[in-house]
């Protein structure tokens, strides 16, 4: 009896340590499958992360090319507008400049003409008198433009350039328009001036 019982007592405990046996290998099973789940599923996430990442990466790229293309024709387009720009302010400094050297030329060239003739001992005493006359003249002359062009600069224009001759007076002015009252202005400081009729007196801007 006692045999029988120990007997059973062994087969249960046998059944029940199969049965946690069994439940312990299906447990790690799951466990397995469930981390392999998890790690393809990771995986799979970080794959998206990097596609995504990527695809900024490359928009961001495309992006910041396009950005610096148009940057450069910008600056490219701003540096041709202000060499263009440099180049009329300089070239109207040029006109100035190089058109009152020229008519001071002109004048230096005609007085050193009189004053040979003053040096000249067989010229008469007449075309002496005429020579001397036609000196003065052209340094009263040269004069007057000078005043008149300080003058037409203080009305705030920035350069001005006068010439004269027998039948008219010619002035051009450096800036874009010109108003009534400035045309006004300087009509009346050449004719003081240079003592000519208005009707003499031609403006324009340059």
């Amino acid at each position: 009896m006692h045999i029988k019982i120990l007997k059973r007592n062994q087969i249960i405990i046998s059944v029940i340590a199969l049965m946690l046996i069994t439940v312990g290998y299906i447990n790690f099973s799951s466990s397995i499958s469930k981390t392999k789940e998890i790690k393809e599923t990771n995986a799979s996430e970080i794959n998206e992360a990097e596609m995504a990442e990527i695809g900024d990466a490359r928009l961001v790229n495309s992006d910041n090319t396009a950005e610096e293309v148009i940057s450069e024709e910008a600056k490219a387009t701003d540096e041709s507008t202000e060499e263009t720009v440099s180049s009329s302010i300089s070239e109207a400094n040029n006109y100035f400049a190089s058109s009152r050297m020229q008519r001071d030329n002109m004048y230096s060239e005609i007085l050193e003409s009189y004053e040979k003739q003053l040096a000249n001992e067989t010229i008469s005493a007449e075309q002496k008198n005429n020579s001397t006359n036609q000196i003065n003249n052209i340094n009263n002359k040269k004069n007057s433009i000078m005043i008149a062009e300080n003058l037409i600069r203080n009305l705030g224009f920035e350069d001005v350039v006068v010439f004269m001759n027998d039948n008219s007076v010619s002035v051009v002015v450096k800036t874009e328009t010109l108003q009534d009252a400035d045309v006004a202005q300087i009509q009346n400081i050449i004719c003081r001036e240079l003592n000519v009729g208005a009707e003499l007196v031609h403006i324009s801007v340059r």
